[in-house]
């Protein structure tokens, strides 16, 4: 009796108190729709195909980064695009040039034509993250497929 008993007791704890402490660890909207608007879908037109990838605005002049990668294949075709609000009814397709890569952190800077006051994120200090702390994830993994 006691090997079902615990079990349920466990279950009814976890019930009753995961609810609220992962109401605690959300975001506050705001926090999210900034984030998704700083959010930029990279296109790269590879002659008959397209590569996709994920891009972030940390400069409202128009300064984003993204993977090295990604800019690497850019390079191969000389164009990208950048798509602030894909899908949206605010919708931005701006033209960006490579600014710096670094291949060892696979990370480049981007700097988009003609950009005026985007949304940029808020960069903070990774030393004041921990294991198991909760984060959120924006990008389009999906590419195209929105």
């Amino acid at each position: 009796m006691m090997r079902i008993v615990l079990p349920v007791v466990l279950v009814f704890a976890l019930v009753a108190v995961a609810p609220k402490r992962w109401a605690q660890a959300q975001l506050p909207v705001q926090k999210v729709k900034a984030a998704k608007s700083a959010t930029a879908l990279v296109v790269l037109n590879q002659g008959k195909a397209r590569a996709f990838g994920s891009a972030f605005c940390i400069d409202p002049a128009g300064v984003f980064v993204t993977n090295a990668h990604v800019a690497k294949a850019a390079k191969a075709t000389g164009e990208i695009r950048l798509v602030v609000d894909p899908g949206e009814t605010t919708m931005k397709e701006l033209t960006a040039k490579v600014l710096l890569t670094n291949e060892d952190a696979d990370l480049a800077l981007l700097a988009a034509y003609g950009a005026k006051e985007l949304p940029a994120l808020e960069l903070a200090d990774s030393d004041a993250l921990f294991d198991t702390m909760q984060i959120t994830a924006f990008g389009y993994p999906f590419g195209g497929a929105l």
